[in-house]
């Protein structure tokens, strides 16, 4: 049906797709069923986690079909659903997965189970893993960010600037070292903060002369003896500065501004820990008809202690701190961290790899809490675990959680028809 109505020239859209899908899949009708769910993904369109659950029971309950074809089947949807869904409903998709496994998946070991805090689960004796973004899944990731800068950031050259502040960054000490000793063209940089000028670039001095009033800066000036740490690159922590400076600051009467005590007890708290932070924040921030004169004091501090990037006018800090993550590949002997409460469901974020950017998000995003006074707050870290909290095929077992609790469905797995085990 699909294929005479695209022969016919109907634009097909995914409010026609969708019931398509779970039509066949209630009447059993397994290849039909799989060729719209095919067919939906070929033109982009979201798979929901309802309609994997129809095309699930489609398994189930197909007749007429060689068991080999049923399996294979739901080997591929099941691929697919652990890439889209990483932490399903319970009530929603444990029951059909159960009864996939119970009565079609030849093992016949169901249970509900738990995981220790390093994924272990003793009952089954495996390790859940962390599963990380692959190259695939980063290149994908940048290619779709800058396919969406390429249309919305209003002054390009401060993006292309950053790539190559980045690409300084990306180098070993010693070939910077050597890279510094040697001329140096195109632009230059302050150390560390991103305000660096590029000399010859009229259109974007003109639009420097034209926000200068209104986006004059505080704590500019250089302190005359540089800490040692200053002329550093490495990172293994961006700091999305003002959604930490914002938290918390929607309450009648709050300041225009960000709560720089608030920026600083995050910035403190990672150097306790002993990370190296890259704080990113937009120039906005920092403007004096804007930001206290009480908090200049901060600035001047972050400047000698911390990597701190300042991002132009015209440019979303949002994709700074984003490539950030992705591109910084100096090896570090801990895990990247991005700190942000941003949900990332923005139409921005939503312009990327969906896939592919989960992967990230779930293994490198670190969700905060600040408790305490204002002024004073006690800085609260959840890190990513040391496991991946999705689906997970493991050797022998397959391993299903949910996003209400941390119980997880767990199922003998059937090696020989289903998909490799993660990667």
């Amino acid at each position: 049906m699909v294929a005479a109505m695209g022969a016919a020239g109907v634009n097909l859209k995914l409010r026609s797709l969708r019931p398509l899908l779970h039509y066949y899949a209630r009447h059993g009708l397994l290849e039909d069923c799989v060729g719209v769910f095919r067919d939906m993904q070929r033109r982009g369109f979201e798979i929901s986690e309802l309609d994997y659950v129809f095309t699930f029971r489609c398994c189930c309950d197909a007749e007429g079909v060689a068991a080999a074809a049923r399996e294979g089947h739901f080997a591929f949807l099941f691929g697919e659903f652990r890439e889209d869904v990483l932490r399903p409903e319970k009530q929603l998709v444990w029951p059909v997965l159960r009864r996939w496994y119970e009565g079609h998946g030849r093992g016949g070991e169901v249970q509900v189970m738990r995981v220790d805090a390093t994924g272990w689960c003793a009952a089954t004796e495996e390790r859940l893993r962390s599963v990380e973004p692959t190259e695939e899944h980063r290149a994908a990731i940048v290619a779709k960010l800058e396919e969406y800068v390429k249309v919305t950031v209003k002054h390009r050259r401060a993006w292309d600037r950053f790539h190559g502040w980045l690409e300084r960054a990306n180098r070993a000490p010693a070939e910077e070292k050597k890279k510094e000793d040697g001329s140096r063209a195109g632009a230059t940089e302050t150390d560390g903060d991103g305000a660096g000028e590029a000399p010859g670039l009229k259109q974007e001095q003109r639009c420097k002369q034209k926000f200068k009033q209104r986006f004059e800066t505080a704590g500019e000036e250089k302190p005359k003896a540089k800490a040692a740490h200053i002329r550093r690159r490495e990172f293994d922590t961006i700091v999305d500065g003002a959604n930490i400076g914002y938290f918390r600051q929607n309450f009648k009467g709050a300041p225009k501004h960000i709560n720089y005590h608030q920026l600083d007890a995050m910035l403190q708290e990672l150097r306790a820990l002993g990370r190296k932070s890259l704080l990113v924040l937009h120039r906005r921030h920092l403007a004096k008809n804007l930001m206290p004169e009480w908090a200049e004091a901060f600035i001047r501090k972050w400047r000698d202690q911390e990597l701190f990037y300042i991002v132009e006018p015209g440019n979303n800090d949002d994709w700074y701190w984003m490539l950030a993550s992705i591109t910084y590949t100096r090896a570090s002997p801990v895990q990247m961290w991005v700190v942000t409460n941003d949900l990332m469901r923005d139409h921005h974020f939503q312009m990327l790899s969906q896939r592919s950017f989960n992967r990230w998000r779930e293994r490198h995003q670190v969700y905060y809490d600040l408790i305490g006074s204002e002024r004073y707050p006690r800085v609260e870290l959840r890190p990513p675990l040391p496991y991946s909290h999705r689906t997970q095929q493991l050797e022998r077992f397959v391993y299903v959680p949910n996003a209400s609790d941390d119980e997880w469905l767990v199922a003998r797995r059937v090696a020989s028809r289903e998909t490799n085990s993660e990667s």
